[in-house]
């Protein structure tokens, strides 16, 4: 045991921890790399990618984040490829600067470990959501910045400061209203934790307040420069908000409690670790005092090594998360261990709130608990890296940063390789989509390759929009027609879709082609809901085509009957 413990000095530990850190962050970097021009997801990314080629804003909705993105990166004409190394180099960028903004703000030693650490983490979302910027990951991105310019103004009193935090908020609420919440008790806790230290005078605190105003009005008169935008913005809104019936107030708390409870009963697998605390803690056997640093990192290792054996490296989509939490609560149990109670440090506080922000963003919104670690992972990391830093053994300290960083590169790479979003091993993704612009360079699966050719010969069809009731939207973007709702139609909606025809009046007049469900049941209903429009005339002027199968779904294909088929045109 000397001869171990005297290999493992702190200064060597801390060498083979920064070695490791910066292994496990160029290898998920490299990995996320490779894997920008492999799949193509015909449901949600292409649901982005749609309002990003087509310059689109979703009809009816409660979120902005097209808006948002058109506006700072629209003009660059990105591809599906460039769009995915786009997202990369924005979370990179947002999760270092949090990262750098932290170590002016907090007393940390190792800046290295933290920059690496909450940059690998950050990267945790890769793990479950596609490549290209969603609302999600446009959020998480504005949630860093925001924390970041408030710990920049905590350090350095900049008044620019003030202005960026409030521009930044208003983005982010238009971008995803829910996450009002999040600021709203961000807001309570930066005054909580730092009322002692803001000196202001009347007319001090006027002019912060005033240049906090104004940043918080500006994205309004940029992203909506007159009257009748700004009328239509708040009209859509409370109007998206009434159709909005999938985020049950009830369901959500419900879900909440559920994935909570369930996060909570992980904790038994530490049962093992807490019990040897006890043990040591009342113990005073001379071999265990003199040893209890060796003894504790033993029976760490043993324990996360069996989780990550008994749960597969916590890969499943509901299971990635709670590796975190029970580094945090080992983390919770050593700060006792060593200092019999948690002090109150600026850093521990910190932390705690850092490590409950995707509790908070998960508020109001129907997506899991644990999707939302994934989201905000930046900024958990971050909050992660902070409560193991107030471990006062430096060797245990660095073995959980090794675990941690070592856990999260396996998870990324080893789920954006074998189980990409909706999608095949990225290793089956070989062949290469020719003939379509926005997704040049892109390789897919000889299946999902064979589709994209049948719908490849409809792009010269005279028809000039699509309408997608499915989730199948990269049909609009494989035949460069614009949809004629940009709204997720499914199940859940179709009763709206005689709603969706009124508010599109002056475009029915034109060519569309119809992707209908094959299913009898809801092709019923879908084709009830549109004969509804004189204006379309469904049933006199629109004939049944073809059918395609796109991943595991069936389309019927509708297209104007006065239309001459021609062999290129449609599919024969």
């Amino acid at each position: 045991m000397k001869q171990i413990e005297s290999f493992l000095t702190d200064q060597s530990f801390l060498k083979l921890t920064r070695l490791i850190a910066a292994s496990s962050f160029i290898i998920t970097l490299i990995v996320l790399i490779w894997a920008t021009n492999k799949s193509f997801d015909f449901t949600d990314e292409s649901f982005y990618a749609i309002g990003y080629y087509f310059n689109l804003d979703i009809d009816n909705t409660v979120i902005f984040f097209h808006k948002i993105y058109n506006f700072f990166f629209g003009f660059l004409n990105f591809t599906l490829l460039q769009n995915r190394l786009l997202a990369i180099i924005l979370t990179l960028a947002c999760s270092l600067t949090l990262a750098y903004n932290s170590l002016l703000y907090f007393n940390l030693k190792d800046k290295f470990l933290l920059l690496t650490t909450t940059s690998t983490i950050g990267f945790l979302g890769y793990f479950i959501y596609p490549m290209a910027l969603s609302y999600n990951s446009i959020g998480a991105l504005l949630i860093m910045l925001i924390i970041s310019a408030t710990l920049n103004y905590l350090n350095k009193r900049k008044k620019v400061m003030l202005f960026l935090i409030g521009f930044l908020a208003t983005l982010i609420v238009l971008n995803k209203f829910t996450n009002l919440l999040f600021l709203v008790l961000g807001l309570i806790g930066v005054l909580f934790f730092n009322y002692k230290e803001f000196k202001f005078s009347k007319k001090g605190l006027a002019l912060s307040t005033g240049i906090l105003v104004i940043g918080t009005l500006f994205p309004l008169l940029i992203l909506f420069p007159s009257i009748k935008e700004l009328k239509e913005l708040i009209n859509g809104f409370f109007y998206g908000l009434s159709l909005s019936t999938s985020h049950d107030l009830g369901e959500m708390i419900s879900r909440f409690n559920n994935e909570l409870l369930r996060l909570l009963s992980f904790s038994i697998y530490l049962i093992p670790i807490i019990t040897l605390l006890m043990l040591l803690t009342f113990s005073k056997k001379a071999l265990f005092l003199k040893h209890q640093s060796l003894i504790i990192s033993i029976t760490i290792i043993l324990t996360f090594l069996f989780l990550e054996y008994s749960t597969h490296g916590f890969t499943g989509p509901y299971n990635v998360s709670v590796f975190y939490y029970l580094i945090f609560l080992t983390s919770l149990s050593l700060i006792l261990f060593y200092n019999k109670k948690i002090k109150a440090k600026k850093e521990f506080l910190f932390g705690l709130v850092f490590i409950v922000t995707p509790f908070i963003i998960s508020l109001g919104t129907n997506n899991s608990l644990f999707i939302h670690f994934t989201f905000n992972g930046g900024v958990f990391g971050l909050g992660l890296f902070l409560i193991i830093s107030n471990i006062p053994n430096n060797r245990l300290k660095y073995l959980l940063i090794i675990i941690t960083v070592l856990t999260a590169s396996f998870q990324i790479s080893y789920n954006k390789i074998n189980n990409p979003y909706r999608s095949e091993a990225l290793t089956f993704q070989t062949e290469e989509i020719t003939n379509i612009p926005y997704l040049k360079g892109i390789k897919t699966t000889p299946e999902i390759a064979t589709t994209i050719n049948e719908l490849k010969e409809l792009k010269n069809h005279p028809a000039k929009k699509v309408f997608l009731c499915s989730h199948q939207l990269g049909v609009s973007l494989v035949l460069d027609k614009q949809p004629l709702f940009f709204s997720w139609i499914d199940k859940s909606s179709y009763h709206l879709i005689s709603d969706y025809l009124e508010n599109k009046k002056e475009e029915l007049d034109q060519s569309i082609l119809f992707f209908i469900p094959s299913n009898k049941e809801e092709k019923a209903t879908i084709i009830s809901e549109l004969s509804t429009s004189k204006q379309l005339n469904f049933l006199s002027n629109y004939r049944y085509m073809k059918s395609i199968k796109i991943n595991e779904t069936f389309l019927d294909i509708y297209g104007l009957k006065n239309i001459e088929i021609r062999n290129d045109a449609i599919l024969k």
